[in-house]
């Protein structure tokens, strides 16, 4: 299990080689879903009206939502590929460690983990259906379909406990 600290230089997590594993298939699974354009229309694509909601709920507003999301995407866009490029970047610092792996994150890179870890657990969470009702001591640890809920939840923790951390 993940063990986050705080230090003067930053934070520090000391992670197992599959923590590492699972982290490192972050970006390649995200960024394609990032990297499209926005969405046509609300609706056609789940996981990414949850990265990139509307700011326009109202639809007799969409010339505005339009126009909003020429303004900001690209931005978003940017935002979120560089998040994932730090979250990729400082896992390469601990790629060959062999079991665990002790990494220390400065603010910037803190930050863009935060971010990314988010978008991870909403897409995750978008694609699994989870909702409030979700509980994941009612998993079965035996049952393979219960793997990537098992997933979501170490993200979500993992999140809370950097965020924990840094809020100390």
């Amino acid at each position: 299990m993940a063990s986050v600290k705080k230090r003067r230089k930053g934070v520090v997590l000391e992670l197992s080689p599959e923590e590492v594993a699972l982290l490192q298939t972050l970006p390649a699974q995200l960024a394609p879903v990032i990297e499209r354009g926005p969405p046509a229309d609300a609706g056609t694509d789940p996981v990414r009206d949850r990265l990139f909601p509307r700011a326009y709920l109202d639809p007799t507003e969409e010339e505005a939502e339009h126009n909003w999301q020429d303004m900001v995407h690209s931005d978003l866009v940017a935002e979120k590929s560089a998040a994932l490029a730090a979250l990729a970047e400082t896992l390469e610092r601990v790629a060959d460690a062999d079991g665990d792996a002790k990494l220390t994150l400065d603010r910037a890179e803190t930050e863009a983990w935060l971010s990314a870890l988010n978008d991870a657990r909403l897409a995750l969470g978008v694609t699994l259906g989870i909702t409030e009702e979700h509980d994941p001591s009612r998993l079965d640890p035996s049952d393979p379909g219960s793997q990537p809920f098992f997933v979501y939840d170490w993200l979500t923790m993992l999140q809370g406990t950097i965020l924990e951390v840094v809020l100390q």
